[in-house]
């Protein structure tokens, strides 16, 4: 199977050097004509002026790595044509869109994969899995997300959108209970008319607690998130080295101090051998030629993390 391109820029940059060392990429398209033949040089590839040449003996598979404000006009006009879709996140960041597209796919009967690419980590993969076999995913309390840096400022979408999305597709992946409650905390210290700063406050029904710091404005970087059970916190760190990603603390409370006593720590080996983009790569074309059957990925999951961020927006839009 073969790839079709739409998005040279920022972020489809890497996945053009992915798909291009699996040597299945054929065609790239960017409405920067020149960064379009640049890539095309670089890596022996065709590259086309618009997006309907594309058409013109179109490829198994199109990847839409484009800016979020272009994905909807995209996958409308290119569902009909295309049986395999990949898109990166956020798909779409509007609800009328998100069911418009839903309709195409099912009259097109096309697939649409989504690329939230902190599931396809190896660490992130092995504490599920870690959690799943020793009965722990029922036992989390609180999860707590830190994704911090200085930049890169979007103006096409907030950091909630960009930032916190990553987050949330994690802790859908381990929470399964329903959100029965937001609260937030939006600061725009750098935008006039964007969020730069977001604190999202979840409870879920089954009383789970989770908390997502995200911004774009902080000088220090930090990619953290932290599982914490009854006497045991499970912290997986972006930034460390591969050896130290997952650090497990046992603690001990006491309630009549009231006081919690560190009593043991430890790192969890585990091996990480490829990243993540590799992985969600590999994924989604194993997912099209039918080698798998499930993704975490698919539509329904992103309708999961899409219907959460829309009711964070439909309640700071009534404030």
């Amino acid at each position: 199977m073969f790839v079709d391109l739409i998005g040279c820029g920022y972020w489809g940059a890497n996945h053009v050097r992915e798909l291009s060392k699996k040597q299945i990429l054929r065609r790239v398209y960017d409405r920067d004509i020149n960064l379009a033949k640049n890539f095309s040089e670089r890596y022996n590839v065709e590259y086309v002026k618009n997006t309907l040449d594309l058409l013109n003996d179109k490829s198994e598979i199109l990847f839409i790595c484009s800016s979020v404000d272009s994905h909807f006009d995209l996958l409308e006009a290119l569902i009909p044509h295309y049986s395999f879709i990949f898109c990166e996140k956020p798909l779409v960041n509007d609800r009328d869109h998100l069911m418009k597209i839903q309709n195409l796919v099912k009259q097109h009967n096309c697939q649409i994969l989504t690329g939230h690419i902190l599931l396809f980590h190896d660490s992130v993969k092995f504490l599920y899995e870690y959690f799943k076999e020793n009965s722990l995913l029922d036992k989390i309390k609180r999860i707590r997300c830190y994704r911090q840096s200085l930049g890169k400022i979007r103006s096409f979408e907030s950091v909630i959108e960009s930032f916190a999305i990553h987050d949330l597709s994690v802790i859908h992946k381990f929470v399964k209970g329903d959100i029965i409650k937001t609260e937030y905390l939006l600061d725009s210290p750098l935008s006039s008319n964007n969020i730069d700063h977001a604190d999202l406050y979840l409870t879920f029904s089954d009383n789970k607690k989770c908390l997502i710091n995200s911004s774009w404005s902080s000088p220090i970087k930090n990619h953290k998130i932290e599982f914490q059970l009854d006497n045991q916190i499970f912290i997986f760190d972006d930034l460390e080295d591969d050896k130290n990603k997952i650090k497990v603390i046992d603690f001990e409370f006491f309630s009549d101090i009231p006081k919690i006593q560190k009593k043991y720590e430890q790192y969890l080996e585990h091996k990480i051998s490829h990243s993540p983009l590799e992985n969600l790569i590999d994924h989604v074309i194993e997912y099209f030629s039918g080698k798998v059957s499930n993704s975490p990925v698919d539509l329904t999951n992103f309708e999961k993390i899409f219907n959460t961020l829309d009711l964070i927006k439909h309640e700071f839009n009534e404030v």
